[in-house]
């Protein structure tokens, strides 16, 4: 038979058809439903994995960018800066240095306080006064030595505060500092407008770029994924990678959103959300290529599987139509085709892998479901899916979400060495396994470091019985690690609801309750309702209550200091609950009126007990009080030691020093501070026990004498014995006269 006529042949024809549409049916099914499926999945994992850091960063950010904002509302409210500012011109004889002095410290303060931020600065509008974290300047000092600024609203010292009149941020601001060029950086800019008035001066807050963009690099995850913010106006404001791959301004009006974002050949997963703070847009966009690789694989191989099945069944269909029609006839009766053979490459296996995979991924989709769920998210068609994937039920009919802070004191204890990790792991079995001994459902998850959010659902319960069985969670914890390590517990408790969908609202009231954990009182709970009418008090700390503490300090009478500390604990604390950042408001407060005494004994503040680094890390009422006693029980003493060693000869020599060279312009505080090896604060003391003035006055009152001479024994001009006398210009001589002799250098000479 020809090769022509077996193509010919019905035989070849009928068993061509079967060989073909057997195999390759159930191929292009199989591999079709595969596909579809593993894209589906690895589309949902991916938004998963975008939804999770754009969650993670906007939380991260807003608490950033509102500790920014509440930073410069707190600078606002400096009474030593509101007095500038209250002023029709600001007139320097009538500014206190002391008051320039604590604005700056406070400054100091703010930004110790915030790792991100690198100077905070305060600048007057119809003013040369400049104020930042060092000390105060003029401000052509300040911005033509110290800082040369190039930025748009900036030019040399002149600012435009038209542009500036709204709080920004400044992008890439450039600058030198003392002529060194310095990277460019971030400027949060906040106007201080009194009220009903324009804006008399500005708070500078300048950024560390670089560490406000770790959290980019600590939340990624994938090599291949961007994460991008926006400002409100979606004008680019900084990301972990400078190659922009955006979707569209018209796609991100919406509040959230995810798709698919085309770049040439290329895929990109994108999830974006808007912050409820600012407006700021989290953007993450994952590259798809690596994750689709694997489905990709899948439609080749079955392409691959549908051109064997043809060729091997032109083959089978060729060989049979050459033998007889009989042994055809018994093939196409007897003809089957064995399973494929399981191997790593079969798409089956890869459905399975597949599928082991959501397995694993079902507590993180149940932890990520509880996240959203607390911070705001409703119960919507993909959060039911995740609710069934999870396997989450409630049914009780009411909810509550108590909030703990579990802070480790000490984690020496014993052998065993716990890391964060397992710290949170722990905590977590502990919590769950005790309201279930208790035969109340509780989901409990870490929603910040050393913070855990407990959802409880239950029937019936009163509140008195829901804070007992907080309080004895609290002690069992602390029994249950005991002999491993310290745990410092706090908790908050939100209202009670009886909607899903109002656990977030519980949420942040049970997080407004933790932050009032500073009271005198035991209790380490904290209900929502106990506090709400406490909402709107206030700390009362005022500049007079702080200049008499430190006056009773500099007594070094340790018992009359501890006793006006327990009176200004029993005004804030007594009578109502503070939450942290008042209560540390407080506590900063003493701790910087007992540095200013120790200061006045020569002591550097980082010696005090470990000063400010130490309170921030006291996380209880009563630890605290006990530790700022402490230090003032130590500036005490430092006040009766130097008592005794005060030395009349050094006071003696520092006086000559300043007679031999009051009449050289260079005098100051700083150089006898470097000449005597005392701190100039301690110097201008003793000047001022000695001779009953300070130190601008006594050398003011020398350069005034001896000008009075020149002014009556020669013809110098007045310009010409201001600088002999140690005045850089005339026009501050004639001031320093008229305001020591009400008469002018030249009415003086004209009445000789």
């Amino acid at each position: 038979m020809q090769v022509m006529d077996i193509f010919k042949s019905k035989v070849f024809r009928k068993m061509l058809l079967t060989c073909i549409l057997m195999p390759v049916v159930p191929v292009l099914l199989l591999g079709g439903f595969n596909y579809y499926q593993s894209t589906k999945i690895a589309n949902q994992q991916i938004d998963t994995m975008n939804m999770a850091m754009v969650d993670r960063i906007a939380e991260h950010y807003d608490k950033i960018f509102r500790d920014f904002t509440d930073i410069a509302s707190l600078v606002k409210d400096l009474p030593w800066l509101t007095k500038i500012v209250q002023m029709e011109t600001v007139d320097y004889d009538r500014i206190d240095i002391n008051d320039l002095m604590n604005i700056a410290v406070q400054l100091r303060i703010y930004k110790l306080n915030n790792e991100v931020i690198k100077n905070i600065t305060v600048v007057f509008r119809d003013s040369d006064l400049v104020i930042d974290t060092d000390t105060f300047y003029d401000k052509s000092h300040y911005f033509s030595n110290k800082y040369s600024i190039h930025s748009d609203g900036f030019q040399k010292g002149s600012i435009d505060w038209e542009a500036l009149n709204t709080p920004q941020f400044i992008n890439n601001f450039q600058m030198e500092y003392y002529g060194n060029p310095v990277d460019p950086t971030m400027l949060f800019v906040k106007p201080l407008h009194p009220p009903g008035s324009r804006a008399e001066a500005l708070t500078l807050i300048q950024i560390d770029e670089a560490k406000l963009k770790e959290a980019l690099t600590q939340f990624k995850m994938g090599e291949k994924t961007t994460l991008y913010i926006l400002q409100s106006n979606l004008e680019y404001f900084f990301s972990g990678n400078e190659g922009a791959k955006l979707p569209s301004k018209e796609t991100l009006q919406s509040q959230s959103g995810s798709g698919v974002l085309p770049i040439g050949k290329e895929r990109f997963n994108y999830y974006f959300a808007t912050s409820r703070f600012n407006g700021f847009k989290y953007i993450a966009v994952a590259d798809s290529k690596s994750v689709m690789a694997q489905v990709e694989y899948i439609k080749k191989m079955t392409y691959a599987l549908v051109i064997c099945s043809v060729i091997a069944g032109f083959m089978i269909s060729y060989l049979v139509a050459l033998n007889n029609y009989r042994p055809i006839r018994r093939l196409v009766h007897n003809i089957s085709f064995p399973s494929l053979k399981r191997t790593h490459r079969n798409e089956f296996d890869l459905i399975e892998r597949e599928i082991r995979t959501l397995e694993e991924s079902r507590p993180i989709i149940k932890n990520n479901f509880l996240l959203k769920l607390i911070k705001g998210v409703g119960i919507e068609e993909t959060n039911q899916r995740s609710m069934e994937v999870s396997g989450l039920e409630f049914p009780g009919t009411s909810f509550v979400v108590a909030v703990m802070e579990v802070e480790a004191m000490d984690n020496m204890k014993s052998q065993e060495k716990l890391t964060d990790s397992e710290l949170s792991i722990l905590t977590i079995r502990e919590i769950e396994e005790y309201f279930e001994r208790h035969s109340i459902q509780c989901f409990a998850l870490e929603t910040d470091p050393s913070e855990y959010a407990m959802i409880l659902n239950f029937f019936d319960l009163t509140k008195k019985q829901l804070n007992d069985l907080l309080v004895h969670l609290l002690e069992h914890l602390q029994e249950k690690n005991a002999g491993r390590l310290e745990l410092g517990l706090a908790c908050g408790v939100g209202g009670v609801y009886s909607e899903l969908n109002n656990i977030c609202t519980s949420y942040r009231e049970g997080r407004k309750a933790l932050e009032y954990k500073y009271s005198p009182e035991p209790a380490s709970v904290t209900a929502y309702a106990d506090i709400a009418d406490q909402l709107a008090q206030t700390v009362h700390f005022t500049v007079e209550n702080e200049i008499q503490l430190i006056q009773v300090a500099k007594t070094g009478d340790f018992a009359k200091t501890e006793k006006l500390l327990d009176e200004l604990l029993q005004q804030n604390f007594a009578a109502r609950r503070l939450d942290s950042r008042h209560g540390m408001y407080v506590f900063t407060r003493m701790m910087t009126a007992a540095i200013a005494v120790y200061g006045s004994t020569r002591g550097e503040p980082s010696d005090l007990l470990g000063g400010y680094e130490t309170l921030q890390k006291l996380k209880n009422y009563h630890d605290t009080v006990d530790y700022i006693k402490k230090v003032y029980m130590a500036v005490c003493q430092s006040i009766n030691e130097n008592k005794q060693k005060v030395n009349e000869n050094l006071t003696k020599a520092i006086v000559a020093f300043i007679d031999e060279r009051c009449f050289q312009p260079d005098i100051s505080l700083t150089l006898l501070s470097e000449q005597f090896s005392y701190s100039s604060v301690y110097i201008s003391r003793l000047i001022k026990d000695y001779v009953g003035c300070n130190f601008v006055d006594y050398v003011n009152r020398k350069r005034v004498e001896r000008a009075k001479q020149l002014l009556g024994d020669t013809e110098l001009l007045v310009k010409d014995i201001a600088l002999t006398v140690g005045f850089e210009n005339d026009i501050t001589f004639r001031r320093i006269f008229k305001k020591y002799e009400m008469i002018t250098p030249g009415e003086y000479r004209d009445g000789l």
